[in-house]
């Protein structure tokens, strides 16, 4: 089972106007800077399959719904009558053969069975949460609306009508033509169909202790288990031959692998040991839907490329679905385009999500551009696009000397003129705020460049070239007034060889009168504004 659209709303970031991701793949990669909600969605899914919890200490014993104020907290969210909580998801069909055998397992009456496969074969799940406080008369009522497939609605109410401690699941069936257990099979079958994996659990997990649990759980298919895990840790490293097929935890409290020698898994070094926690977890909880947090924190870039890999492989043969929490450029390349979406925040628009969607790019032609260093426009504010290595690093260089403290920007090298166009698309769709200086001659007709081009063609009232400038501007677009950087280093950097780098060294000996007068100050103040 996988899913296909998520619909989040008042939750945490998320504001009433809430956000709609769609059209989602086997791996789906959630991007953008700190705080920007990337994990919230994690919650959201995680409320949705596993069900929430109420903390009990948030009303003193004895205490009534009436005692209830306007917000009301569950485990990991909170909602109140003016923000209700909403979220919904719609997956595919969810009911192929083997999902139905998992679904009935418990299932002994064959009638059952039969009006179970013949009413919901092929159909497509959508499950919903909504979580409201509204009035009634003197008191406030709380309520927790799960609704999965039409007709079949789960709330979570107080079983005496008033003591907070005593709320309960109940199931309450309102189509008369379902006298199945259609309901409590699929509400038990989704309970283990998502897993999250956060980045401390594979720091910090005590592993060993999951080992000694999984020992007395009879009926856990351990060697199934091991076989699975053994099978992918070797796709990544076929210099264990025997791994994973033993482990002690009572020696040491650790992880042990069978190779030749009785070594403990720390000393193959801590990639390996977190790619099998992953790997441990993925197989063990057995969930079709995996969202993991941040695993570049604990591999090195070769091998977490290598581990996103798997990962899709993973998707494609035990069919799953994984939503990977990165701040790695690594994992992002032009292939998973499609599935990348990044989270933005701010204080009056909540979270929102972006994503390439309906935007016809070439992707060849990204393909051509596309790198882990023009990749970092994902996890930053603003975006400076310059023609040259050069532009790059003496704009950039020149920025961080005029206006200290600022980093929150990234400067990019499009490499020829004619390539403005395609990152113009790219930062377009996914709602990167982005500005562009380009040399003098890209006025000139002989070297006018398409976007520029195509900005103007309507603009016939514009007669001279300032006049183009200052609309250009309105467009954050800035044509410097020399056709290229080096026209503005002083005197004294003019001899010097002809390459990107020579911008670092006139930047290294730069001096503040240089900075604050003549042809220097005219671009500090370009760049200034600009940015």
């Amino acid at each position: 089972m996988k899913i296909q659209k998520i619909e989040i709303k008042n939750l945490r970031s998320f504001n009433s106007e809430g956000a709609t991701i769609e059209n989602l793949a086997n791996l789906n990669l959630l991007v953008g800077k700190n705080n920007s909600g990337k994990s919230n969605m994690g919650i959201a899914l995680e409320t949705i399959f596993q069900g929430l919890s109420i903390s009990s200490n948030l009303i003193p014993l004895g205490g009534t719904l009436d005692k209830i104020d306007d917000t009301f907290w569950f485990n990991k969210l909170t909602s109140s009558k003016e923000k209700p909580v909403s979220i919904q998801i719609s997956m595919d069909s969810v009911l192929y053969d083997k999902d139905i055998k998992d679904m009935l397992k418990g299932v002994k009456d064959d009638s059952n069975k039969r009006s179970f496969i013949q009413d919901n074969h092929g159909s497509i799940l959508s499950l919903e949460i909504n979580i409201s406080l509204s009035p009634n008369s003197d008191r406030t009522i709380v309520s927790l609306k799960k609704a999965l497939l039409a007709g079949a609605i789960f709330y979570l109410q107080d079983s005496k009508g008033f003591n907070y401690f005593n709320f309960e699941n109940y199931v309450e069936e309102h189509s008369q033509n379902k006298p199945d257990r259609t309901l409590e099979i699929i509400k038990d079958f989704l309970k283990n169909k998502f897993l999250m994996i956060k980045s401390n659990r594979m720091a910090n997990t005590k592993i060993a202790e999951e080992f000694e649990s999984m020992e007395k759980n009879l009926n856990l298919k351990k060697g199934h288990i091991f076989a699975k895990v053994n099978d992918y840790m070797k796709l990544l490293f076929p210099y264990l031959k025997d791994s994973i097929k033993t482990y002690d935890y009572i020696r040491g409290k650790e992880l042990h692998i069978e190779d030749n020698l009785h070594l403990p898994i720390s000393s193959y070094g801590e990639g390996i040991a977190q790619i099998f926690t992953i790997l441990f977890y993925i197989f063990r909880e057995n969930a079709d839907i995996i969202f993991i947090e941040e695993p570049e924190a604990y591999l090195h870039p070769t091998l977490l490329k290598k581990f996103v890999g798997m990962l899709e492989k993973i998707a494609k043969d035990e069919y799953k679905q994984f939503f990977l929490v990165t701040h790695s450029t690594i994992p992002l390349n032009v292939d998973r385009i499609n599935n990348t979406y990044r989270f933005s925040f701010d204080k009056e628009n909540g979270t929102k999500v972006h994503t390439l969607g309906k935007n016809n790019i070439n992707i060849d032609r990204l393909r051509q551009e596309f790198n882990p260093d023009s990749a970092e426009i994902f996890f930053t504010d603003k975006v400076i696009l310059v023609e040259g290595k050069e532009d790059e690093y003496f704009i950039e260089g020149l920025f961080n000397r005029i206006v200290v403290g600022n980093n929150d920007y990234k400067v990019i090298s499009v490499g020829s003129n004619g390539n403005f166009g395609i990152y113009k698309e790219i930062l377009s769709a996914f709602n990167i705020s982005f500005s562009i200086i380009c040399d003098g001659n890209c006025l000139l007709e002989n070297y006018a460049i398409k976007i520029i081009s195509d900005m103007l063609k309507d603009q016939i009232k514009l007669k001279t070239i300032e006049e183009k400038k200052e609309y250009l501007k309105s467009q954050k677009i800035w044509i410097l007034p020399k056709e290229d950087i080096s026209d503005f280093y002083p005197e004294r950097f003019k001899n010097l060889p002809k390459e990107p780098k020579r911008a670092l060294k006139v930047l290294t000996e730069l001096k503040q009168e240089d900075i604050s007068q003549g042809e220097l100050k005219i671009l500090g103040e370009i760049i200034t504004e600009a940015f």
